[in-house]
């Protein structure tokens, strides 16, 4: 028989598989399934008297309540897979059976991991994973190619050396689904760290204005972040956006390149040469905002550059003076427009950038060097290149 008086009060609450389910301290309730009667969400009981003689079974619409020992503070739950997470101060548990969704009378309690999660709004769930702010680091709970659900420290072997201070109740995390980005927000510091799930990176941004308390995503545009700054006994509340146009790390210009393999065309011992290149970029630019007179071209809001470089037969360094001159082939303006004011709209129908150009020299082996220039985007689709050797193209 179930205590009456140890019973604890839900902290957080999740909806999944046409019912409620309520995290507590200890034990997670469960509602009745919701079909047309909305009261059901509160009843947390089986539908039959489990007292009677004659129909006293559980069915598997029932709700209920399920035991877990030793828990601490439960701070999250979230539907996953075919059950729900419950995230703990004293670790995570997954309640629910693999392969078949939740039912009041097919379930299992399963102990995911010892590392538990720090404080509320520390966790977040992502699209096919669940991340969550541990003291060890930040985690990843997925399921594997075996089918198990397991939690991985995500920092361990990255940033923990940076982040380690950063990792106290009060740290939020969000996830945008727009961009597939993970952030991780300090309150304190105003500093935020964003994880991308496309190329496994980290890097961070800093805000400026106001003592960063919470922050709130749109969903649909994942660009906008509700805080609120205390000045002594004074409260203000705003919106603001990422707006940095300075390509930089950590406060550092960085040099960004790339640069492929020597190309030999399977054939090390012959000489070729390239007789055409075409180069094809995401455009940038927006608005012309002005012209450069010292320069001789326009200036635009979000600027683009590509800064290319051909190199034959191995030359690391460029003392062989096999390095062609290093050219800008980025060209935003492909056709001819003349704005009529500034700043003025630049759109003359592209969206992808192309340039064609001309290699000058020949070798056993050519590699091609891509360089973005200081503060500005770069954005490589993927390039063509046509060859001749002994006399085929």
């Amino acid at each position: 028989m179930i205590d009456i008086q140890a019973r604890k009060y839900p902290t957080c609450i999740c909806s999944a598989f046409g019912r409620l389910f309520y995290g507590a301290e200890g034990r997670v309730y469960f509602s009745q399934v919701f079909i047309d009667d909305i009261g059901v969400l509160g009843k947390c009981y089986q539908n039959n008297d489990p007292t009677s003689s004659e129909i006293s079974d559980v069915l598997d619409t029932d709700g209920g309540e399920i035991l877990i020992q030793n828990t601490g503070a439960v701070y999250d739950i979230i539907p996953f897979n075919t059950g729900v997470l419950v995230l703990a101060s004293r670790g995570i548990w997954f309640v629910g059976q693999q392969g078949i969704s939740f039912s009041a009378t097919d379930y299992a309690v399963q102990k995911i991991s010892d590392e538990g999660v720090v404080g509320y709004n520390s966790s977040t769930e992502s699209v096919g994973s669940v991340y969550y702010v541990a003291d060890s680091g930040i985690h990843r709970i997925a399921v594997n190619e075996n089918g198990q659900i397991k939690s991985d420290n995500l920092t361990e072997f990255s940033i923990n050396s940076v982040i380690q201070d950063f990792l106290v109740q009060g740290t939020t995390l969000m996830y945008n689904r727009k961009d597939r980005t993970l952030h991780v927000f300090d309150a304190g510091t105003n500093t935020e760290f964003v994880f991308e799930e496309r190329t496994q990176g980290w890097y961070k941004n800093q805000y400026s204005s106001g003592t960063h308390q919470s922050s709130v995503y749109d969903r649909d545009t994942g660009q906008v972040f509700l805080y609120y700054s205390t000045d002594n006994t004074e409260v203000t509340y705003g919106f603001s956006t990422k707006s940095s146009d300075v390509f930089e790390d950590y406060g550092v210009t960085y040099e960004s390149f790339i640069q492929s393999q020597p190309e030999t065309l399977g054939k090390f011992s012959h000489d070729k040469r390239v007789t055409s290149m075409k180069v094809m970029f995401q455009k940038t630019e927006e608005q012309i905002t002005g012209y450069d007179d010292e320069a001789a071209e326009y200036t635009y809001d979000s600027p683009s550059s590509c800064l290319f470089t051909a190199k034959w037969d191995f030359d690391g360094t460029g003392t062989g003076l096999r390095w062609t001159a290093q050219r800008d082939i980025y060209k935003p303006l492909q056709r001819k427009l003349i704005p009529e004011y500034y700043p003025y709209p630049f759109d003359t129908g592209e969206t992808i950038i192309s340039t064609k150009l001309g290699i000058r020299g020949y070798g056993k082996a050519i590699q091609f060097r891509f360089d973005a220039e200081p503060n500005k985007d770069m954005q490589i689709l993927g390039y063509t290149v046509e060859y001749r050797m002994r006399g085929k193209q």
